[in-house]
């Protein structure tokens, strides 16, 4: 009897349902539930529209840190085609007055390029928006000098997670 049981075909399924469960057991325990998506749409409803903005595309992402098929990461991103004539440190003045004192912010100018070896000099904005357990982040690298393609700004939403997290 003892050999039927340690066979893969036992062993296999059965960790995978030990998996399983103790996601959803995780999932219970930490509260994390699919409101989590609604949480962000509301974050982001609450933002107001930078003038002349138009909005290109909108999505959730999740990730999970852990083994565990539970995801503890939900962001919602949305993409913004900013008006002709607007700057990135226009943008950014424009969320920063608009959402502070509710919001901390926090900016700083970043390089663009995928890596230091392609970095073309040029310089960005990232402006990470802390409220309580809520997280609001502005990015400008679509805007950057030497940018090719259509020029965009991106807002994203993580609620309840905690302040933004340095990258």
């Amino acid at each position: 009897m003892r050999r039927r049981l340690l066979r893969p075909a036992v062993l296999i399924p059965a960790f995978v349902l030990l998996s399983l469960a103790a996601g959803i057991g995780y999932a219970a325990w930490t509260n994390l539930d699919a409101g989590r998506a609604e949480a962000n749409e509301e974050l982001l409803a609450g933002v107001p529209a930078y003038p002349g903005a138009r909005e290109i595309d909108r999505l959730t992402r999740t990730s999970a840190d852990s083994a565990l098929p539970v995801p503890d990461e939900v962001v919602t991103s949305v993409l913004f085609a900013p008006p002709a004539g607007a700057t990135q440190a226009e943008i950014v003045e424009f969320f920063v007055s608009a959402l502070s004192p509710e919001w901390t912010p926090r900016t700083r100018a970043v390089t663009t390029g995928e890596s230091e070896a392609d970095a073309t000099g040029a310089s960005a904005f990232r402006v990470d928006f802390t409220r309580g357990d809520d997280c609001l982040r502005l990015l400008t690298y679509g805007m950057a000098p030497g940018h090719i393609g259509e020029r965009t700004f991106a807002l994203s939403a993580e609620s309840g997670r905690g302040a933004c997290e340095e990258d």
